[in-house]
């Protein structure tokens, strides 16, 4: 979980208009937010910079914590019932997104205590690619030469 996360119900408003927002806070500090117009939002060191003018101003307050789970994922504790399995087989249906950001599991059952079980994961180069833990050493293998395509069914 993120220690500090949030979000608005919208965008933007016009004068008048009620922004929400929602927000979880694992830290335990008190949390102050400000409300700003944005008049430029070009980070470009060649550009104008991002400039902003204050609108208002909240006072700090405690805020409690929420879970916000991170992305689609399913668990199941599956206890020992895959460690007698002389082979198996995987079938998962992805929509990648945000390839080459970080190697991304589709499907894991690797301990990282134990260094046993399987990991399919879409790697940093956007290729398939099995991780089969066996005790201190995992075995990695790229199980595709062909490089999957962000946003399409895989």
């Amino acid at each position: 979980m993120l220690p500090l996360a949030g979000y608005s119900d919208r965008l933007s408003l016009r004068p008048g208009e009620t922004i929400k927002f929602h927000v979880s806070n694992a830290t335990g500090a008190k949390v102050s937010a400000e409300i700003v117009r944005v008049r430029s939002a070009d980070a470009n060191p060649k550009g104008p910079g991002i400039k902003t003018a204050p609108v208002v101003s909240l006072p700090a307050k405690d805020v409690a914590t929420h879970p916000v789970p991170l992305g689609s994922y399913a668990r199941a504790d599956l206890g020992q019932h895959l460690t007698a399995l002389k082979s198996f087989t995987i079938v998962a249906t992805v929509w990648p997104t945000r390839i080459g950001k970080a190697d991304q599991p589709v499907l894991s059952w690797l301990d990282p205590d134990m260094g046993t079980g399987v990991m399919l994961a879409i790697n940093v180069d956007g290729l398939l690619e099995a991780t089969v833990g066996g005790g201190p050493h995992n075995l990695s293998f790229v199980i595709s030469q062909a490089k999957v395509i962000e946003r399409q069914w895989l």
